[in-house]
């Protein structure tokens, strides 16, 4: 049965805000590894394609890691919202999201080199936007402490059931 938003509670509504900018965020850091490739495969630097630098290739790596980390998170924290319990998920998928903005951010603007910021040039439109959303509905800190807090709930060596007991999808 589905509730009217005026039914929810002010907690409620603040996880699924959270939940909704973590899919937010997946995307847009989807976009900041598309636009980085693209780059780096018609770019040259020295006579050689930007995507053959063996550092390239790595950062570009590490992006497109935390990509699939945020990607993922957003559908674990999905799927325990239709399971009906999103507390912890929702939390560990925002506390994700939020770790991963500032590197992959960092990377994607260091490949372009000065070119990422520029007015003309679309990759700061995402990476401007992952930086404030990193701290709407709840920061690092604020979603670290929650999850310590259900940690701390569990009984005597129980934690590492909480953790590892959790449905997957």
């Amino acid at each position: 049965p589905y509730r009217t938003i005026a039914n929810l509670s002010g907690d409620t509504l603040f996880r699924l805000g959270a939940l909704l900018r973590t899919a937010q965020m997946a995307g847009a850091l989807a976009a900041c590894l598309e636009i980085t490739m693209r780059y780096a495969l018609e770019r040259s630097q020295f006579g050689r394609e930007l995507r053959k630098f063996q550092a390239i290739q790595h950062q570009i790596a590490i992006l497109a890691e935390e990509s699939a980390a945020i990607y993922s998170a957003s559908l674990s924290a999905t799927a325990a919202l239709d399971a009906g319990n999103a507390d912890f998920a929702v939390a560990c998928a925002k506390l994700r999201a939020n770790m991963a903005t500032g590197t992959s951010a960092l990377i994607a603007h260091q490949v372009h080199g000065a070119i990422g910021i520029t007015k003309e040039y679309e990759l700061h439109r995402f990476t401007n936007r992952l930086w404030a959303w990193r701290d709407e509905f709840g920061n690092d800190r604020f979603w670290a402490q929650r999850l310590g807090e259900t940690i701390l709930l569990c009984d005597a060596g129980a934690a590492w059931e909480v953790l590892t007991q959790r449905e997957s999808i």
